[in-house]
C-alpha cells in the first residue's frame, strides 16, 4: 500500500497529539492550522474541517493512479467512520480547478470532504513532515501498478497532465 513507504509512528502517550513521519516530529495542531481550498474556491482552516475526530489523508499528486486509488478506497470507508463518529478529509496539492476534475474523475471521493493545498511552498505537506521530491531517497521500493481496467487508465492518461501541481500563475523552470 502506498503509506508503507512513508515510515510513521503514533505516540498516543503524549498529550501534544504528535507523530513521527520520515524522523520528523508532526503535531495535531501545526496541520490544523494550515489553511486549505474546497472545490468551489472557498477558503478554510483544516482544523476546523477534520473536527474533534478525523481521518486526515493526504494525497501527495491528484495526477498519480496510485492516489486516485487511495483516496478511492478510503472513500469505501466514510459510512463506517461516520458510524464511528470520524471525519473523512482529503487534501492534495493543486487549486480548486485540479481539484473539481479530480472529484470529477473520481466520484468516489466526496467533494465536500476534498481541499487542496495551493500555497508557494506547500504548507501542509511542510507541516506533515512530507518534504518535497528528493529530499528523501529510500533504498528500495515495491510499486506496482494499481489494478485500473483500461478506463481508468484511460482516465488518467488523458488527464495527468492538467493535474499536475504546477501553478498556472508561475513560468515552469527546470
Amino acid at each position: 500500500a502506498p503509506c508503507e513507504l512513508v515510515e510513521c509512528g503514533v505516540d498516543f502517550e503524549n498529550s501534544e497529539r504528535a507523530a513521527t513521519v520520515n524522523g520528523k516530529t508532526v503535531r495535531a495542531a501545526s496541520l490544523r492550522a494550515v489553511d486549505v481550498l474546497g472545490p468551489s474556491g472557498q477558503t478554510v482552516t483544516l482544523g476546523d474541517e477534520v473536527g474533534a475526530k478525523g481521518v486526515l489523508v493526504l494525497l501527495r499528486h491528484l495526477g498519480r493512479p496510485f492516489c486516485w486509488t487511495y483516496a478511492n478506497a478510503w472513500s469505501a470507508r466514510k459510512s463506517e467512520l461516520d458510524a464511528l463518529g470520524v471525519s473523512l478529509t482529503f487534501v492534495s496539492i493543486g487549486d480548486e480547478e485540479k481539484l473539481s476534475t479530480f472529484l470529477d474523475l473520481n466520484p468516489a471521493v466526496p467533494r465536500d470532504r476534498a481541499f487542496v493545498d495551493w500555497s508557494e511552498s506547500f504548507d501542509l505537506y511542510e507541516a506533515a513532515g512530507f518534504g518535497k521530491i528528493g529530499d528523501a531517497k529510500p533504498e528500495t521500493v515495491d510499486i506496482k501498478p494499481p489494478a485500473f481496467g483500461w478506463r481508468e487508465w484511460w482516465a488518467y492518461l488523458t488527464n495527468v497532465a492538467a493535474l499536475a501541481p504546477i501553478r498556472n500563475d508561475k513560468p515552469m523552470t527546470g
